[in-house]
């Protein structure tokens, strides 16, 4: 059983990611022109990863701060879990700046995410990010320092579990409110809804057929 204080830690933490994806929500949006350079694409990139992960990392973030002794360091852990998807917003922008402008990539790029998604390093990406408990307690490290690296690999398997989607959101329309909202949704449901390990086949089949009719 978890005592109050415990219980104090996770709701402050479910009330701060909340707040943070909400405001962060609100940036992107008035954001959306800032596209002008790797600057002003990590800004946007960073407030659009907020805004998406913070709501699914959530649940990880308060077993976090319920099995922590010290609050102060749940802020590194989300610090950590952030550094890994600016890396990755960063690895995005240079693939995007080499790729040529063919009409045919979205399509590529659906059926491409639709295969990911049936692939057993998704499902295994999956598992850990479904059991915050489990990984908060095997890969325990005390202190600030150690919680900023169990953010990094919290925020690793994230990616991972997340990389077909993303690809999918980069096909559809990076920018689109409408697609980042859609993504978001179900990267929630994937890993904090009952059942939600079963989505991911299921959307990967539907990405197959979806980037078979753009490229039909």
């Amino acid at each position: 059983m978890l005592d109050g204080v415990s219980l104090r830690r996770g709701t402050f933490a479910t009330g701060a990611l909340l707040t943070a994806a909400l405001a962060c929500w609100i940036v992107a949006f008035r954001g959306m022109s800032m596209m002008g350079g790797v600057g002003p694409f990590l800004g946007v990139w960073v407030t659009t990863m907020a805004a998406m992960m913070l709501p699914s990392a959530a649940p990880m973030v308060v077993a976090y701060a319920q099995l922590g002794r010290a609050r102060a360091s749940t802020p590194a852990f989300v610090l950590g879990y952030l550094t890994v998807w600016t890396a990755y917003g960063l690895a995005a922008y240079a693939i995007g700046m080499e790729l040529p402008n063919w009409s045919w990539l979205a399509g590529a790029g659906l059926v491409l995410a639709g295969l990911y998604q049936l692939t057993p390093f998704k499902a295994g990406c999956l598992r850990r990010c479904r059991a915050p408990l489990g990984f908060v307690t095997r890969r325990w490290r005390a202190g600030r320092l150690g919680a900023l690296s169990m953010g990094v690999e919290h925020g690793g398997w994230c990616a991972g579990c997340c990389t077909g989607l993303m690809l999918a959101l980069f096909a559809l329309g990076m920018m689109n409110l409408a697609w980042m909202a859609a993504v978001a949704l179900l990267i929630l449901a994937e890993k904090a809804l009952p059942g939600g390990d079963r989505l991911a086949p299921a959307t990967g089949l539907a990405l197959i057929a979806a980037g078979a009719l753009v490229l039909a």
